[in-house]
């Protein structure tokens, strides 16, 4: 019950998590068979997963520009010596090579950064794959139960 206007503490109904309803519900859900109303096996790992690399939800909303570092490892881009990316270049000469380089006026190099790879490809595949999960678990209940509405 929720009291507008009024200093009378507000009371919700108690939120109950994805897994018990599922639970609870087991034998309704059962009847409708063109789904299948399970989790996948993997929801734990992905939750685990995402609360390890991204605890407060906040990862991939806004930089920080007071700690450039706390960036870094969203970045594609891996900055290093000019030595160090010439030689990386010379150990594999068929690779092909993504590099930045940032001048002075002199032309001399004053930042160097390559491309190592996605740093984010196991967070980002976990994510993407719990987002699909819980997407179908959302629209199931509405197409099958509530018959779209």
């Amino acid at each position: 019950m929720v009291t507008l206007l009024s200093h009378s503490p507000v009371r919700y109904a108690p939120v109950m998590d994805v897994k018990t309803l599922l639970l609870e519900q087991k034998a309704a859900l059962d009847s409708i068979t063109r789904v299948e109303w399970g989790l996948s096996a993997e929801v734990d790992t992905w939750i685990d997963t995402i609360e390890r690399l991204d605890p407060r939800s906040t990862f991939f909303r806004y930089p920080n520009p007071w700690e450039s570092q706390m960036d870094a490892p969203k970045a594609v881009m891996t900055e290093a010596a000019e030595e160090e990316i010439v030689e990386q270049m010379k150990q594999n000469p068929e690779k092909k090579q993504f590099v930045l380089l940032l001048e002075n006026d002199e032309r001399e190099v004053t930042r160097s950064y390559y491309y190592a790879g996605s740093a984010l490809a196991e967070f980002s595949r976990v994510l993407k794959e719990a987002a699909d999960h819980f997407y179908g678990l959302h629209t199931a209940p509405r197409v099958e139960v509530c018959h779209g509405a």
